[in-house]
């Protein structure tokens, strides 16, 4: 039940704080900079989403040591490669 209680309201923040994000780089937002707004949107969506993950994965009341460190491996093992990936293709855009 708390989990369930918690998880709502932390989704609903990720949101808020995407539309926050959204806004701030509207007036950036045209077809000349699509790339560019991709480029950065894409990361924050990312890291939102997975900090929104691992608080999830934290907040499981079934969760022994091991499978909590297991879900949060997993995680950041994800995280890097996206990070990777993304650093790859800014080094290839310039």
């Amino acid at each position: 039940m708390i989990f369930t209680c918690c998880s709502a309201p932390a989704s609903a923040a990720l949101v808020a704080l995407l539309f926050v994000a959204v806004s701030i780089g509207a007036s950036f937002l045209t077809p000349e900079r699509s790339v560019a707004t991709r480029t950065f949107m894409s990361p924050v969506v990312f890291h939102f989403s997975t900090l929104l993950i691992i608080s999830l994965i934290a907040m499981v009341p079934s969760h022994t040591a091991l499978s909590l460190a297991i879900g949060i491996t997993l995680v950041a093992v994800a995280w890097l490669a996206y990070t990777t990936v993304v650093h790859v293709a800014l080094k290839l855009s310039d």
